[in-house]
């Protein structure tokens, strides 16, 4: 599937944007999922109340939570 426009521009500070949904979290990072477009991606902390973003290739590593 193709990315939506809002993965396109990629997720910024500690929300991404407002369609991506925890995953799961563990190691120092959080795993989110975009429920328009499925690009999953991981954030870390960086510091500062800043955060970096990365795609992500694995949905399930890190401890699942329950979605809402």
């Amino acid at each position: 599937m193709a990315k939506c426009q809002k993965c396109e521009l990629g997720p910024k500070g500690i929300a991404g944007h407002d369609d991506l949904y925890a995953l799961a979290m563990g190691g120092g990072l959080m795993r989110l999922k975009c429920s328009a477009c499925g690009t999953v991606w991981a954030r870390r902390y960086a510091g500062a109340s800043d955060f970096t973003w990365e795609e992500s290739g694995s949905e399930h590593l890190g401890a699942v939570l329950p979605r809402r």
